[in-house]
Formats: structure tokens, C-alpha cells, sequence
């Protein structure tokens, strides 16, 4: 059964719903989201394209693409990194990510994103999630919009420590 999304919004510390640079503690992430909020122009929201592999080289082995489905408010995984991979154990491409065990807050938190059309970060120290449960996470989760300034995806980079 899922949570009320307003319990697994208010209840963590660490959850950050649109935030600001300065709540972002990952100097990884924070550098990422430069890059989206550099893309969200007023004449032109960040959609996939703008997003080339030139642009967050960088970052590739840490982001996973999910495509949004508003019809079904269903998040299909369409692109991972090589280190999203190695965390998890295994490759979740062409799941929705709520087939997936242990997903219901992540479904919740970008559930709102796009609904919202926000970006959300979530830090650590509370996060383990995946094959590796010695590393923390924290991720910081952007929409992605199409030419009608909708919601079609949302590109999330991840950060670890071990």
C-alpha cells in the first residue's frame, strides 16, 4: 500500500523540493543541476535533447532518463549510467520504475516533480537503495518538458559514498 504522498513528503530531513544550490551538499550534484537550471530558460524549458551527451558527459555514468507517462503517471527507465548499473546490481532499463521493489517514495517524490514540473534533491545520510547496501545515496531528480512545456521524463543524478 502507498503512503500519502504528504507523510513521505514531510517526514525526511534531507528532502529538498525545489531547491536552491545552496541546499545541495554533493558537489557532483550540485555542478548537474547548474546544468539543468541552465537549461531552464523562460523561452525554452529543458526537454532530452537539450541534454547531449556533450553537455553532461561528465555526469553520464550517474544519470538515469525515465520517460513519464501522464496518462498512467507511470516513469518507464529509458537510459542508465554505468555507475546507476553497478549500484543496483543489474540493469532496470525498460522497467517502470514502480514494478521495481522499495520504490514507493521514489514514485511519490516524482510523482510531484511532475506534477509540480519542479526538481527535487534528496541527501544523505538516510538513503540506501540497491545491491550495494553499503553506499548512501543522494540524487537530485529534474524534470524534463516537450514542446508544450509538459512534463515527458524526468533526468536524475545520482551521487554515493561509501
Amino acid at each position: 500500500m502507498t503512503k500519502p504522498i504528504e507523510k513521505i513528503l514531510t517526514k525526511n530531513k534531507y528532502l529538498f523540493l525545489n531547491p536552491s544550490l545552496s541546499d545541495i551538499k554533493t558537489v557532483s550534484l550540485a555542478e548537474f543541476y547548474k546544468l539543468w537550471l541552465g537549461a531552464n530558460k523562460p523561452a525554452s524549458l529543458p526537454s532530452y535533447k537539450q541534454f547531449s551527451s556533450e553537455l553532461v558527459d561528465e555526469h553520464i555514468d550517474d544519470l538515469a532518463f525515465l520517460k513519464f507517462e501522464p496518462q498512467t503517471h507511470r516513469f518507464k527507465i529509458i537510459k542508465m549510467g554505468r555507475n546507476v548499473i553497478d549500484a543496483l546490481g543489474s540493469s532496470i532499463l525498460g522497467e517502470y520504475w514502480d514494478s521495481l521493489p522499495g520504490t514507493d517514495e521514489g514514485q511519490a517524490r516524482m510523482s510531484w516533480a511532475a506534477q509540480n514540473k519542479l526538481p527535487y534533491y534528496v541527501g544523505w545520510p538516510v538513503y540506501q537503495w540497491g545491491n550495494d547496501k553499503n553506499a548512501n545515496y543522494s540524487a537530485i531528480n529534474c524534470p524534463l518538458f516537450d514542446e508544450h512545456d509538459e512534463v515527458d521524463g524526468l533526468i536524475m543524478c545520482f551521487a554515493w559514498e561509501r
